[in-house]
């Protein structure tokens, strides 16, 4: 046996020894919510403000995310998939729109803590998550969020 193979095992067992997730045995990562999408980037038409808004509803519905609750200037969509579940808000304009976590059911978020213990072999650039950490699954469930809303305003014409 190599002494990568052996490295290797090493940071496997500490990985899943700091940072064990009780979803599917996943690991949690950073919670990183999807960039904000600018309408000018993705048609040539100019939208206003109502029309975003129902492109955030119908990609929403296309991909069995919930309308919540609205306010003026953004919604709150929720997706559940068996025993779990998020909840995010998405503020709005003519200009665009964002996607920002609001909360969850068994995705194992968490506030990954600053400790003393050094990062897990930094050399090989493996470090330890800081910050919200969360179950991969959310930024596969927003990901595909944000392109089935992109695909509705690419899709919206003019009024």
């Amino acid at each position: 046996m190599s002494f990568s193979m052996i490295r290797v095992g090493l940071f496997a067992l500490l990985l899943g020894a700091g940072f064990s997730s009780s979803v599917s045995g996943a690991v949690p990562v950073p919670l990183v919510n999807p960039a904000p999408i600018k309408t000018a980037t993705l048609t040539r038409v100019k939208l206003r403000a109502p029309q975003v808004r129902a492109a955030i509803i119908a990609g929403g519905a296309a991909q069995a995310w919930m309308l919540k609750s609205e306010e003026a200037d953004h919604v709150v969509l929720r997706f559940e998939k068996g025993r779990y579940a998020v909840e995010v808000r998405l503020p709005y304009s003519e200009e665009g729109y964002r996607i920002e976590y609001l909360s969850s059911r068994n995705l194992d978020y968490q506030i990954a803590e600053l400790d003393s213990r050094p990062n897990v072999f930094p050399e090989i650039g493996v470090t330890k998550p800081t910050g919200p950490v969360i179950h991969p699954a959310y930024t596969r469930w927003t990901d595909a969020l944000s392109r089935s809303i992109n695909a509705f305003i690419v899709g919206t014409r003019a009024e």
